[in-house]
């Protein structure tokens, strides 16, 4: 992936402070949150059809993964 297009063109909802880094393969995103997730909160991380692949090619459509938190 185009690692600078990728991290602008993420969000997360609802917003929290993190760190996001890219292996040396440039292919897995880690993305750790620098505070707990708060408890029974659903969270939405959208990557938009900005972020480019490797070789400059846009997302089709955009990305999004929702993940609920438990207790």
């Amino acid at each position: 992936m185009n690692e600078d297009s990728v991290l602008n063109s993420l969000d997360m909802v609802p917003y929290c402070d993190k760190d996001m880094f890219f292996d040396a393969t440039s292919k897995i995103l880690t993305i750790n949150p620098r505070d707990n997730f708060l408890s029974n909160t659903q969270y939405t991380i959208l990557i938009n059809n900005k972020a480019k692949s490797g070789n400059l090619i846009s997302l089709e459509e955009d990305y999004k993964l929702v993940f609920t938190t438990g207790t």
